[in-house]
């Protein structure tokens, strides 16, 4: 994942905010990170793609969460190549 589309991420994730069932969602991901830290990529890729099929805001607080985890999951692999 490269940089550009990681802030154009955050970009909307600031606009998203504004809803708060987006904001429930994005919370509740950031109060279960710890799990999310313990699946692998490709598991994380999954989830993420579910929580998106859902199409509800709730969902895509999670997701981003879930991205957030899979791009600092990928910056580690990078550090210690």
């Amino acid at each position: 994942m490269n940089v550009i589309t990681m802030k154009s991420f955050r970009i909307l994730h600031k606009k998203m905010m504004i809803s708060v069932e987006y904001r429930s969602g994005y919370q509740l991901g950031i109060g279960i990170r710890e799990l999310f830290e313990r699946l692998s990529i490709e598991r994380l890729q999954s989830l993420r793609r579910t929580y998106l099929c859902l199409h509800t805001q709730f969902a895509a607080g999670l997701a981003m969460v879930c991205l957030e985890v899979i791009y600092e999951k990928f910056r580690g692999r990078g550090a210690a190549a």
